[in-house]
């Protein structure tokens, strides 16, 4: 019975409500002209920003014209210019009184979209929210009404949360705005709303949901793009072929194409093809064939023990979009099962990102840092940065017993991360950096630097010091006139490290030994990168780089080098001796062929034995995977004593 009752009351409080909301409104009485002229006076002060002004008048008409037909204006005008003021709920009374007045008004929709718009500002987007579907629900507005009322919606769901009502708001303005510019901004709005808004639930819907028009195969693609990052193929491709169902010859179904290209590529792979990307027709083009001799030797291409590989070689011509698009042609085209490449550092993170995001192997000649933290498909076959330098200070600190250092660097990418290597290095292992200074590459006058280096570059800074020196060189000098000027000289150089770390080639050192010595800098070490590892060394540095050290390859040192297997064989298969980078290619190459002569034929299954590889016979000896997947390189120190290079050995 009291369940009865209270059902009964609700449904007569429905009826009372809506009898009284259905109550029709009386017809406003014609204003006078003194009213009209006020209110045009007051709209006169609100287009010359005089709105203090136009308040008073409109408050005088509201006051002593509450039944008028103008009092809907004032109260509206009078809402805007509160608006405009951030008074946003004294604007959203007078908007309110328009709406609840007892005098019918045509401008009742107006008012109650402005009152949205001040629920807005105050974050009462619900409220905000059913203004304006009271406002749908009238059906009887025009449309430059509803397309206004549309678009404060999308921003109404958008700062609510609601993503999907948001779009379903865009796309009707997208769809019945007269206007062809609107049009087409909200249709680019709503695009980049799905791309930058939506969560995955949320995508699927609009995705299986024809209703949201336009961005239905945006929708689409972008749920098929992420199961494809996320590796889920089959599902990514049911995802594409809906795209180009459903929006065919447009530049979402090319792109939808690509990825089912890349889709099926990765089914289909020649486990016996093997992909190089180089830069063989750059300046590097030198290097770049000595590699390749090396990857050739090492798959069988050439030599007496010939295999049923297949070489797949691209010139990357030193461009990263080239190196990129080369990726794509090996695995579509060729369908290779590994890539190995790139050398130069500004390619290789190009061809490591695509060979990531194709699933294929990919095994980077580059000492560019950090290149395998891309993905679990890169990994690395070279004489990096950070072992040389691991190696180098260890040698420095533990071995020679030095402590501090100084570093004398080319202001280029390559000084710059050896530089920042090398301190951090030094640091780890207690040591010191006294000193620091760059210059520019390709410098050829090494004078203000070393200056710069040691203290004697700005006097001011040793100025007490200089005084004194330069009052004995005075009381030296039997001839004083204006003509005579005190030497460069005067102020010993400040040398408070053991060695001078210079990561720089053998031009470069060649020109600084001999400045070093001029400075009186010499009982200090010099030491440097594998670049140094060259006979050229001695001819430009001549004994002023006696001494010096530097880190390179152990396999190339090693004395019995020259009588290997590897050694034999590429000397008889291309008439000349093989270096590191021949080395470093033939490892790459039997590293491949003998993992998949074992069987292997797929690109995953080929990945995991590279990341579980123990080790395996290279060109010289052992080499061994990290969990980092990188080829660990065995180095040595190497030194310069009586005008030869050496092997440095340590008790």
């Amino acid at each position: 019975m009291k369940l009865f009752l209270k059902c009964t009351l609700l449904v007569l409080l429905f009826i009372s409500q809506g009898c009284q909301t259905s109550r029709p409104k009386q017809q406003p009485t014609k204003s006078n002209r003194s009213t009209q002229n006020l209110f045009s006076k007051a709209q006169k002060d609100v287009r010359n920003n005089h709105n203090s002004r136009a308040l008073k008048r409109l408050n005088q008409i509201i006051n002593s014209n509450p039944d008028s037909d103008l009092i809907d204006d004032a109260f509206i005008l009078k809402g805007q210019i509160l608006f405009k003021r951030n008074q946003f709920t004294l604007a959203y009374q007078n908007f309110v009184k328009v709406i609840e007045s007892q005098f019918y008004s045509p401008k009742e929709t107006s008012a109650r979209l402005w009152s949205s718009r001040c629920l807005e500002q105050l974050g009462r987007y619900d409220e905000a929210l059913s203004v304006t579907e009271k406002i749908i629900q009238r059906n009887e507005d025009s449309p430059d009404i509803l397309i206004a009322t549309y678009k404060q919606r999308a921003r109404l769901y958008s700062k609510a949360g609601d993503h999907l009502d948001a779009l379903r708001a865009m796309i009707y303005v997208s769809q019945r705005s007269p206007k062809n510019e609107e049009k087409n901004s909200f249709k680019t709005r709503s695009i980049d709303y799905i791309q930058t808004k939506l969560g995955d639930k949320e995508l699927k819907v609009v995705a299986n949901d024809r209703s949201f028009g336009h961005i239905h195969a945006f929708a689409l693609f972008a749920v098929g793009k992420k199961l494809f990052e996320n590796k889920s193929f089959r599902e990514a491709e049911d995802y594409f072929n809906d795209v180009i169902a459903a929006s065919p010859e447009t530049e979402l179904s090319e792109k939808s194409e690509h990825f089912l290209r890349q889709i099926i590529a990765r089914r289909k792979v020649n486990p016996k093809t093997i992909g190089v990307i180089l830069p063989l027709s750059s300046r590097h083009k030198a290097i770049a064939q000595k590699i390749l001799n090396g990857i050739q030797l090492g798959l069988g291409i050439f030599g007496r023990d010939r295999s049923s590989f297949n070489l797949a070689v691209i010139d990357s011509e030193a461009n990263p979009d080239v190196a990129r698009r080369a990726v794509e042609r090996l695995v579509l085209e060729d369908h290779v099962v590994a890539i190995i490449g790139g050398l130069l550092s500004k390619t290789s993170e190009s061809i490591s990102l695509k060979a990531q995001e194709l699933g294929v192997p990919n095994i980077s000649l580059s000492q560019s840092s950090g290149i395998t933290e891309i993905g679990d498909n890169i990994f690395r076959n070279a004489l990096t940065s950070q072992m040389q330098v691991k190696h180098l200070v260890k040698t420095l600190i533990e071995k020679e017993k030095m402590k501090n250092f100084a570093i004398l660097y080319p202001n280029d990418p390559y000084g710059v991360e050896y530089s920042n290597l090398f301190w951090d290095e030094v640091l780890r292992h207690g040591g010191k950096i006294t000193a620091a200074q760059a210059y520019k590459t390709k410098e050829t006058d090494f004078n203000g630097p070393i200056q710069r280096l040691v203290g004697r570059f700005y006097l001011k800074d040793r100025l007490q010091e200089y005084k004194m020196f330069l009052s004995e060189w005075l009381k030296k000098q039997k001839n004083i006139n204006d003509r005579i000027s005190p030497p460069d000289d005067l102020l010993s150089p400040i040398v408070d490290f053991d060695a001078i770390f210079i990561p720089d080639n053998i031009k470069a050192v060649g020109q600084i030994a001999p400045m070093l010595a001029y400075h009186e800098i010499n009982n200090t070490k010099l030491v440097g990168t594998n670049l140094w590892n060259s006979k050229n060394l001695l001819r430009r540095g001549l004994h002023y780089v006696d001494g010096a050290l530097f880190v390179d390859n152990l396999s190339l040192s090693k004395p019995n080098f020259k009588k290997s297997d590897f050694y034999k064989k590429f000397t008889l298969t291309f008439g000349h001796k093989p270096g590191y980078f021949e080395t470093q290619g033939y490892d790459t190459g039997i590293l491949l062929r003998q993992i998949i002569a074992t069987g292997e034929s797929t690109r995953i299954g080929l990945k995991e034995k590279l990341m579980s590889l123990g080790s395996f016979e290279g060109s010289s000896g052992p080499l061994e995977m990290s969990l980092s997947r990188e080829l660990l390189q065995p180095l040595t120190t190497l030194a310069v004593e009586n005008g030869k290079i050496i092997t440095k050995s340590y008790k």
